[in-house]
């Protein structure tokens, strides 16, 4: 029983973990966002108490976009990057490799709802979760944004942070309660890992919360990242502009293999189509020639020649004239 409530609590406190950060992330983005609307570095023109606006905004009326979004959003991301790591060391096994792509599909549409991203629209237009998730979204896939964003380690490498900080935590509560009470060390060190990974989290989310804004800041308006610093501007432009040229690469290969493929496929059902269909009008001709054998002007194997010659011009697409079988066959 007491290992129960302890997942219990464990749960509720790495909840109450995600919404703290989150809450830092809603307000982090909308200071970002504001810094960058008026004027980058140099934001004299900004609204005064801008801090105080965002946290009160951010533990009133957003705050059950918080709360919602914190329950699958972590979650969600690192299930994606577990597909992704997965998908790349699957190789050639096509029936693997079909079930990782329906489970990344799926994925894919669950990140479409629950992404952090939707906080940036949450701190700067106070919509609800669903609707600011599925907002970021579209905005990245319309503006090509998302090859940057698929390709973003930022949130990896902060997340690693996180759990290191917290096994270090966790790892030197683990000692010290070894040292004093050795029956209680799994309690006590797991309680303490997840603590250190709450307040460590809180610690990386400014910087996260300042990399999510500048992905919607470039998507909504590319002007507001160059002025406030054009050499970063034209880096992640260029950046950019390879990511896509890769994807526009990638996509016409796969494109004209699958049209070749579909092409092949097609020609050879086509024929076997025609060879039957010519082997049944020629039995029909031959069973005709033989029922009428006084009719010395037509020849077996002229219909035999002919007949499966006929399937294959049409085939090439040759503008040939209908042979002698085919003018038989419709007497028949």
């Amino acid at each position: 029983m007491c290992h129960r409530y302890l997942q219990v609590l464990s749960v509720s406190l790495f909840w109450t973990g995600a919404v703290l950060c989150n809450t830092v992330h809603v307000i982090v983005s909308g200071l970002v966002f504001l810094v960058l609307l008026h004027g980058g570095r140099n934001a004299s023109s900004m609204p005064p108490n801008s801090l105080m606006k965002s946290l009160r905004y951010a533990v009133t009326t957003s705050f059950g976009s918080i709360c919602y979004g914190s329950l699958f959003t972590a979650a969600i991301r690192t299930l994606r990057w577990e597909i992704r790591g997965f998908r790349s060391k699957i190789g050639n096994n096509e029936c693997l490799l079909c079930c990782v792509d329906f489970l990344f599909q799926l994925v894919e549409t669950l990140v479409r709802f629950f992404n952090k991203y939707a906080y940036v629209q949450i701190a700067v237009y106070g919509k609800g979760f669903n609707r600011s998730a599925r907002d970021a979204w579209e905005l990245f896939q319309s503006t090509g944004v998302e090859a940057l964003v698929a390709y973003d380690c930022s949130g990896a490498v902060l997340l690693m942070g996180t759990i290191l900080g917290g096994l270090i935590t966790g790892t030197c509560a683990g000692v010290w309660t070894w040292i004093t009470w050795r029956d209680r060390v799994i309690m006590v060190g797991s309680t303490a890992m997840l603590m250190g990974m709450v307040l460590v989290g809180l610690a990386m989310v400014v910087v996260e919360s300042a990399v999510t804004s500048i992905y919607i800041c470039y998507a909504e308006d590319p002007s507001l990242i160059r002025r406030w610093d054009p050499q970063f501007f034209n880096q992640m432009s260029e950046t950019l502009h390879q990511r896509l040229q890769h994807r526009s690469a990638r996509a016409r290969e796969v494109l004209t293999q699958n049209q070749l493929d579909s092409h092949m496929q097609d020609t050879f059902h086509q024929v076997d189509l025609i060879k039957g269909s010519a082997l049944f009008r020629s039995q029909k001709v031959k069973a005709h020639v033989m029922r009428h054998s006084d009719r010395s002007w037509i020849s077996m194997q002229k219909v035999e020649e002919l007949n499966p010659g006929a399937g294959y011009a049409q085939i090439l697409g040759r503008n040939t004239s209908l042979p002698f079988v085919y003018t038989r066959e419709n007497e028949l």
